[in-house]
C-alpha cells in the first residue's frame, strides 16, 4: 500500500538519522581522550613503550620533543667535528622528520637545552622527579627513540672515542652522567663533572646507607659497551 511504503520510508529515515547522529558523540569523546593523552605525554607520565605507541600509532609527541631534537642535534654537532659526515647525515635526518619548526632550533649546548626544558613544569609539583623524567625521556630519544638504530647510546659512545678536544670530551661525558642520572633518592641530580667511575664507586660504597636511583637501561648500555 502507498501509505505503508511512506511509513516504512520514514522509519528507515529515522533509523539512519539516529545511526549517523550517534557517530558525533563518539568522535567528541575521542577528542577529549586525545587531550588527556596529550597532557599525560607533556608531563612525561609514560614509559618508553608507551612513548613509542603514542608516537607511531597516535602521532602524539610531548611538547618537549622540541628540546629532545635540539638536545640530540647539539650532541651530533659536537660529534661532527671528529666523525666525518655521519653525524651531519643524522642531523639532516632529524630535520627531515619535521618535528621542530625552523624558528625553534636552538644553537645551545646540551646542558643549556636541558636547563631550558627543566624550566617548563607542566604543572608538575615535585621538581626532583620532573628533572628525572626529563633525563629518562632524553635518554629514550638518544637511544633509538627518534633515529632508531641509526643513533643509539652505543653509537654515541663509539663516536666519542674519536673526540680529541678535551672540553668537548668533558661535555659529552657530562651528558652520559646526566642520562645515567645516578642520585640520592631524596635529592635532585647535580652535575659535578666528576668522572662517572668515581660516581659509581661512591654509589657502591654508600648504597647500604642511602637510597639511590638511576636509569637502569643507560647503565646496562654503559657496561655492555665497555664504557665503564
Amino acid at each position: 500500500m502507498p501509505g505503508e511504503y511512506r511509513e516504512s520510508d520514514r522509519f528507515l529515515e529515522e533509523v539512519h538519522r539516529q545511526v549517523v547522529d550517534s557517530v558525533y558523540p563518539t568522535q567528541r569523546y575521542n577528542k577529549y581522550y586525545k587531550n588527556i593523552i596529550e597532557e599525560k605525554s607533556n608531563a612525561l607520565l609514560m614509559d618508553e613503550d608507551t612513548m613509542n605507541f603514542y608516537h607511531y600509532n597516535l602521532n602524539i609527541q610531548p611538547q618537549g620533543i622540541v628540546y629532545a631534537v635540539n638536545y640530540i642535534r647539539s650532541i651530533l654537532t659536537i660529534l661532527s667535528r671528529y666523525n666525518g659526515e655521519f653525524p651531519k647525515d643524522l642531523i639532516r635526518q632529524l630535520k627531515n622528520m619535521k618535528l621542530v619548526r625552523k624558528e625553534d632550533y636552538l644553537e645551545e649546548s646540551p646542558h643549556e637545552i636541558v636547563m631550558s626544558y627543566e624550566e617548563i613544569s607542566f604543572h608538575v609539583k615535585n621538581k626532583i622527579y620532573w628533572t628525572e623524567k626529563i633525563a629518562r625521556y632524553l635518554s629514550h630519544c638518544m637511544n633509538g627513540g627518534l633515529l632508531c638504530s641509526n643513533f643509539t647510546l652505543n653509537t654515541l659512545i663509539k663516536m666519542m672515542a674519536n673526540v680529541t678536544e678535551s672540553q668537548d670530551e668533558i661535555n659529552l661525558k657530562d651528558e652520559i652522567a646526566y642520562l645515567l642520572h645516578l642520585r640520592e633518592k631524596s635529592r635532585k641530580f647535580e652535575r659535578t663533572q666528576e668522572p662517572i667511575t668515581s660516581i659509581i664507586k661512591s654509589f657502591i660504597a654508600n648504597s647500604h646507607e642511602k637510597q639511590y636511583v638511576f636509569n637502569e637501561k643507560v647503565l646496562i648500555v654503559l657496561i655492555e659497551s665497555g664504557y665503564l
